[in-house]
């Protein structure tokens, strides 16, 4: 969401203290993978249309920081600041939709998905 997975895992690859924004704000986080095969599945169905692509589950950004720490193995204190005005306070997508016409639902839960995040981090 805006970019704060990838701001996480270049704070704790880093051993900088990331800063959180109020932290219970929650969104549905996807696999880019899972993203990718939804994407080539519309193709080759030739399916055209509006599809929630995602988890329907809810993470907040709290847990999507500790989350990462223990797939980076690191223990870095962030630093916590108020939510900023005016922010969604939650988000989540119902895939089933998508399920029903095309067959599709995510195959990489939170934790592989952001542990394979840290290692491409890793490598780049």
């Amino acid at each position: 969401e805006a970019g704060v997975v990838a701001i996480f895992c270049d704070k704790l690859l880093n051993n900088e203290q990331p800063i959180i924004y109020g932290g219970d704000q929650t969104r549905d986080y996807v696999f880019v993978k899972d993203v990718v095969r939804a994407g080539i599945l519309a193709l080759e169905k030739n399916k055209i249309g509006i599809f929630n692509v995602g988890t329907s589950q809810e993470t907040s950004v709290n847990k999507l920081f500790s989350l990462l720490e223990k797939a980076s193995n690191k223990n870095i204190e962030p630093i916590f600041k108020p939510e900023r005005s005016g922010e969604q306070e939650r988000s989540c997508l119902d895939y089933s939709k998508i399920k029903k016409e095309l067959g599709w639902e995510p195959e990489y839960d939170l934790e592989k998905g952001l542990s394979e995040t840290i290692k491409w981090f890793r490598q780049e």
